[in-house]
């Protein structure tokens, strides 16, 4: 019988059904990219510094919300409480959120969003220092149910300052191209545990984060 179920262990491991836990390697790499934008010439700066939504973190949903956009919404947040701890909810007066996630037609959404243009810019922040304080993001209220998960999820975690659009992993939730993920992947999950460390600091460098919690230089 032993035998029998390390035969099926052993097929399901090569199959990709069990998946193994992302090291600390590749969650690291993987951080540099979309919170650094390592894969970014352009924009790359070794000494750039790490800006985070803080908690607590309020959200309020704003214009033709749907239940079903509540709902999601409400699961992201719990999760992120259950994994990461965080103080985080939903809010039904914008004078106590610090995250408006705005729903309507995608020709009044530049109204309400600053600088939103539908598949580029769909979510702003405003930051004191290296500390964001405020997240607007627009959604179009015409897309499917599941459309607008994924844009929910995918401008959320940027809004908070994981900003950068990656090409490396078709299943994550920052992949530039496929914005249909409405599940984070494992390696997602680490790389947003890692950003919400207690040993990870708005204002650090990169280095100074690969230190913090692995201790090397």
């Amino acid at each position: 019988m032993r035998k029998l179920l390390s035969i099926l262990l052993l097929l399901l491991l090569i199959s990709g059904t069990v998946m193994a836990e992302p090291s600390m390697e590749d969650t690291l790499q993987y951080f540099e990219e979309i919170v650094f934008g390592k894969r970014y010439p352009s924009f790359y700066q070794e000494d750039a510094p790490l800006r985070r939504l803080n908690d607590p973190i309020r959200v309020c949903l704003i214009g033709n919300a749907k239940s079903e956009d509540a709902l999601y919404v409400n699961y992201i947040l719990t999760e992120l409480e259950r994994r990461l701890n965080l103080d985080v909810s939903l809010v039904y007066n914008v004078r106590n959120s610090n995250v408006n996630i705005y729903f309507s037609d995608v020709t009044n959404l530049p109204l309400l969003v600053h600088n939103y243009e539908s598949g580029k810019t769909e979510f702003w922040s405003k930051w004191n220092g290296n500390n964001i304080n405020l997240v607007e993001i627009g959604v179009d209220s015409s897309q499917t149910a599941e459309k607008r998960k994924a844009l929910i999820l995918y401008n959320l975690f940027r809004a908070m300052g994981m900003k950068f659009s990656s090409d490396t992993y078709t299943n994550s939730l920052f992949h530039y191209t496929v914005q249909s993920t409405t599940e984070p992947s494992e390696l997602d999950w680490k790389c947003i545990e890692l950003f919400y460390s207690p040993k990870v600091k708005p204002g650090m460098t990169f280095q100074e984060i690969k230190q913090a919690v692995s201790g090397s230089k």
